[in-house]
């Protein structure tokens, strides 16, 4: 029997009291046309009673002897940023892949962005788009050739995040990393510094993974929408402060962040609304 491929990549996957979706999340890794070299699980002091670390150990005895996996343990909680930093620097290959462990890959994804990011070079970070629940499609375009990409620019990495963790890939050679201790938008805190570094983001116009809960106003972090507009207000002051934008674009971004929490204020609201209205 023929080995699969692997490339050379590390998965990162943060867990916090993960143990009902963990082994999902890996075994969308292991179905991968393309396989990692490295899974890298880091228990981020889970609060579970060591159920999560449980099942982290059942999935690394299930499968180290097809991908190498390794387990970082905090004793105490440190927060999302910490422990997908903690994997990051104990990468052993060139390309880190991001997923978090309620969440799946489609099973070209890693063969798509890796090839893609091989031919790109000039690129730094990549990301795409996602599914929700599990929703994937079948076959999809896996010629890199002809595969559709968005250069991402300043102006528009002010207006919107671009993508979610669990769809990016980057170069384990990026000197940036996630501000330590930020839990609301450290990812998107980190995208916008390192395209105000000067690193080349793009964004491929697919989808190659599937996320398990509405973006906001759902479970996690995303649940509490004030803190997570402050995580996002704090990333534009910290870009005014490190001289990155001026002043009137601060004001502006800023004033356009708020719009867009009212709207979602509004979404929220209006789903509970109809969720209520269903159940009488």
């Amino acid at each position: 029997m023929n080995k699969p491929s692997r490339g050379e990549i590390a998965v990162v996957i943060p867990c916090y009291c993960c143990a009902d979706t963990i082994e999902r999340a890996v075994q969308s890794v292991r179905n991968q046309t393309l396989l990692p070299k490295q899974i890298i699980m880091i228990d981020d002091g889970s609060s579970d009673h060591g159920a999560t670390r449980q099942a982290m150990l059942r999935v690394q005895e299930k499968l180290t002897h097809i991908i190498d996996i390794e387990l970082i343990l905090f004793e105490k909680n440190r927060g999302v940023a910490s422990a997908r930093n903690a994997g990051w620097d104990n990468a052993n290959y060139d390309f880190i892949a991001f997923l978090d462990a309620d969440d799946t890959w489609h099973p070209e994804k890693l063969k798509i962005q890796y090839n893609w990011m091989l031919k790109n070079p000039e690129i730094a970070i990549c990301g795409h788009f996602c599914d929700w629940y599990g929703n994937q499609g079948g076959c999809i375009n896996t010629d890199v050739e002809r595969i559709e990409s968005t250069l991402i620019t300043k102006n528009g990495m002010l207006m919107k995040n671009p993508f979610s963790t669990p769809t990016v890939m980057l170069r384990r050679s990026c000197s940036l990393r996630f501000e330590n201790g930020k839990q609301y938008a450290e990812d998107y805190f980190l995208w916008l510094c390192a395209i105000y570094s000067d690193f080349k983001v793009a964004r491929l116009n697919m989808k190659l993974a599937s996320l398990y809960k509405p973006p906001y106003g759902s479970a996690g972090l995303s649940a509490d929408l004030s803190k997570m507009e402050q995580g996002v207000l704090e990333c534009f002051e910290k870009l005014y402060q490190l001289n990155k934008i001026s002043y009137p674009t601060y004001i502006a971004v800023v004033s356009f962040s708020k719009l867009k929490y009212l709207k979602r204020v509004i979404t929220v609201f209006a789903r509970g609304l109809f969720c209520s209205r269903a159940r009488v």
